[in-house]
């Protein structure tokens, strides 16, 4: 996958896809373990020797928020998967964004809030699950890669929808409530009975 140079924004943005993808951090900073993407950009920026880590922590995570799709498109609210020369697109991507990392998103959303108490970014996360719900097919899954705008699907199957069970897993746990559970055990059935037995992977 391609995340440009390497700047401090695009490790921070590899370290929230590795580390909301194993759900445990092995990253080490001296003589500690930490265990949470939140806190991982926050020990990342201050490798940099930046002050007031949190803050920019805030600041970058309000940033991607504000360059999410618009809330009023098919596929809105959700972050761009990728960006080519500060544009959001990709060689393969063009026009379109891949779902399942709008859902890892969300999970990082979700872990900042938990170390924050910011609600900031459970809105982030709450929007990004209800694109995802309202966009779900009938039998679970989504696409791959599509147009959020248009609604033209890009590239079809895929089997990455594991982070999509996590996350309603996580909203409802957040909000005391079982609103995503029946998107949460659609998808989770589709799995099992798709991809897990057809090893399409």
């Amino acid at each position: 996958m391609f995340y440009g140079p390497d700047t401090l924004e695009n490790r921070i943005y590899r370290h929230i896809l590795q580390c909301t993808e194993s759900n445990i951090a092995q990253q080490r900073d001296r003589d500690f373990v930490v265990d949470d993407p939140g806190a991982i950009l926050v020990v990342e920026i201050r490798r940099d020797n930046r002050a007031n880590a949190e803050q920019e922590v805030a600041a970058l995570i309000d940033d991607w928020k504000a360059h999410s799709t618009p809330s009023d498109w098919a596929y809105g609210s959700l972050p761009n998967s990728m960006f080519q020369e500060k544009n959001p697109g990709g060689f393969r991507d063009k026009t379109g964004l891949m779902l399942d990392k709008a859902a890892i998103m969300a999970l990082a959303y979700l872990k900042l809030h938990k170390a924050s108490g910011e609600a900031r970014f459970l809105n982030a996360a709450e929007a990004i699950g209800q694109t995802l719900s309202k966009r779900q097919r009938p039998n679970g899954s989504w696409p791959f890669r599509v147009d959020p705008k248009t609604e033209k699907v890009i590239e079809e199957y895929s089997s990455s929808v594991i982070y999509a069970v996590m996350l309603f897993e996580e909203l409802d746990a957040a909000n005391g409530n079982h609103r995503y559970k029946k998107h949460r055990d659609l998808t989770w059935n589709w799995l099992l009975d798709g991809p897990i037995k057809t090893k399409e992977f």
